[in-house]
Parts: structure tokens; C-alpha cells; sequence
């Protein structure tokens, strides 16, 4: 059983401005936790912070285990030595994604914190380490792709996919989430279904998981991703598809 700790605990000044104390920056995320409705933060993750364990830690923020009341959530807290101001085009950068069902749900959004839907599962590559029917396989990357395709129609980049291994995560029920939109882009060229093909099935370290599934050949894949890359259309995305194994 983990026990909550309230804002007011001593040990959460290390989190809340990190890596170094700043009165003014701890104060602002304090202020704006208490504005969107964050009471507590639980000690859970991979990660170390001091004596807390946290989700994730990237250049920008934190993300950490929280409570909303009863609820739990994600909250993400900008870094102290952030290369930005605040976390509002991050948040902005979610909404699109949201708005195409891609990401956790954005929940409430401050300048110093966002609250997010608390997704709970394995990082891809952790899951398919598991016994699994290829329809399960099957179903998760082809969801994978398919918000990717969604996302480029869109115009949002999401700029980390080509080595998405702490930017994907399974769910309990076998749902695949995409996480992690702070370097995300609305301004550069789209990649976002050809950086995760890549990663999927031309990366060492996850397309030795992924080949034990989808027996491909390589040259007919790089020629429909060529083709896709030069004109992203439907009719090119289906191909692609097909191509994998994973068409309608």
C-alpha cells in the first residue's frame, strides 16, 4: 500500500523544483496543483527522485503519480531549469492529440503543471516480452499506426517516435497509449507512421519482439514507406498496410 503524501510534505520540495530549489518555482507549482485540484502524490515509478519514485523524467518536466481526490492521475511539473516558460503548448500540443484519440486525456493544465489521464501498463517492449496470440500483437500495432496516420493528417509531429521506447505503453486491457507530446510540433514535416514503422519493424531491439509475429519482406516495406513519405495519402497509408500484414 502506498501512502499519499500531502502537498505540504517536506519531501515533495525536491520534486516540485528540481533539480535545484527555487522558493519562486516551488511556490508556482504549488499554486497551480492546488488550482487544478491535486491534493496528493503517491511514491510510484521506475525512476527516483530523493526518496520518491516517479513515472518519467525528461528534459522539460517531471511526471508523477497523483491524486485528485479519490482519482488517481498523472501530473507532469516543469523542470526548474527548463529550456520554457511554462507548459501550455505542451497542453496545446495534447488537445490536438486528443481531439484525434491519441495520448492520455488531458485533464486540467496550468502554466507550471498539467493533469493527465494515469495510464497503468508496460513500455511495448516490456509487453511483447509476455505469452501473447498474435491478435493481441496484431491489434496493438495496428491501433500504434493508426494513430500515427492520424496524427500526420493532423499535422502534429510528435518528434520521438523513430525510438518510441519510453513513449509507448500498454495498458492492462491491451490498449496502446502514445505519451509524452512536449517536443511535439505543429510547424515541421510529419513523420510520426514512418518513424514508428522504423522503430517496429527496422529497429534491433524491438523488431527482434515484433519479427517473432510478422515474417516481412524488408525491401516491398521500405518501397510502401518511400511512397508513403512522398505522398501521404490514404491510398498509400492502406498500401503500407497491406504491406505489414496489418490492412483491413
Amino acid at each position: 500500500m502506498v501512502e499519499p503524501l500531502t502537498l505540504g510534505d517536506e519531501r515533495l520540495k525536491g520534486l516540485f523544483s528540481y533539480p535545484t530549489f527555487r522558493a519562486e518555482h516551488f511556490g508556482r507549482v504549488m499554486e497551480d496543483l492546488r488550482v487544478l485540484g491535486v491534493d496528493q502524490i503517491e511514491s510510484i515509478g521506475r525512476q527516483e527522485i530523493g526518496s520518491l519514485k516517479i513515472l518519467g523524467k525528461g528534459c522539460v518536466g517531471l511526471v508523477a503519480v497523483a491524486r485528485q481526490g479519490a482519482t488517481r492521475v498523472a501530473v507532469k511539473i516543469l523542470r526548474a531549469d527548463a529550456n520554457r516558460e511554462n507548459l501550455r503548448g505542451e497542453a496545446a500540443n495534447l488537445r490536438v492529440a486528443n481531439s484525434m484519440s491519441v495520448g492520455p486525456a488531458l485533464l486540467g493544465e496550468g502554466e507550471m503543471a498539467l493533469v493527465m489521464e494515469y495510464i497503468e501498463g508496460k513500455f511495448l517492449a516490456k509487453w511483447l516480452q509476455a505469452p501473447l496470440a498474435r491478435e493481441e500483437i496484431a491489434y496493438v500495432l495496428k491501433s500504434l499506426l493508426s494513430q500515427c496516420r492520424r496524427l500526420d493528417a493532423e499535422g502534429l509531429d510528435h518528434g520521438e517516435l523513430s525510438d518510441a521506447k519510453k513513449h509507448i505503453i500498454v495498458n492492462g486491457k491491451g490498449v496502446p497509449f502514445i505519451l509524452d507530446f512536449e517536443t511535439a510540433s505543429r510547424s515541421r514535416a510529419c513523420r510520426n507512421l514512418t518513424s514508428m514503422v522504423n522503430y517496429l519493424f527496422f529497429k534491433d531491439s524491438i523488431s527482434m519482439l515484433t519479427g517473432r509475429f510478422f515474417c516481412l519482406e524488408k525491401e516491398g516495406l521500405r518501397e510502401a514507406l518511400r511512397e508513403y513519405k512522398s505522398r501521404p495519402t490514404d491510398e498509400a497509408y492502406v498500401r503500407l498496410m497491406n504491406q505489414i500484414g496489418l490492412g483491413p
